[in-house]
């Protein structure tokens, strides 16, 4: 999925003890949360939007530990925004 201001993926972030997230713009959040439970995706949304210099507002989706990322990665770059 491209993000629509950057024109560049959505970020999908992998710590080192495995934990990922999905850094995206909070205009896109519905859609990437419907994509996501609709492919059994397990996955929690920090309800704190930000936004940087007045720019628009960015949130985080955060997935489970046993997450297949590849197929979240497969899923993300199906979407055509």
């Amino acid at each position: 999925m491209i993000e629509q201001t950057t024109r560049k993926p959505i970020s999908l972030n992998v710590g080192d003890r495995g934990h990922a997230s999905i850094h995206l713009l909070a205009s896109h959040m519905t859609e990437v949360k419907d994509l996501l439970t609709n492919n059994g995706v397990n996955f929690w949304v920090c309800e704190n939007y930000f936004s940087r210099n007045s720019g628009p507002e960015y949130g985080h989706i955060y997935l489970g530990i046993k997450t297949d990322i590849e197929k979240v990665r497969a899923l993300l770059d199906s979407i055509h925004t």
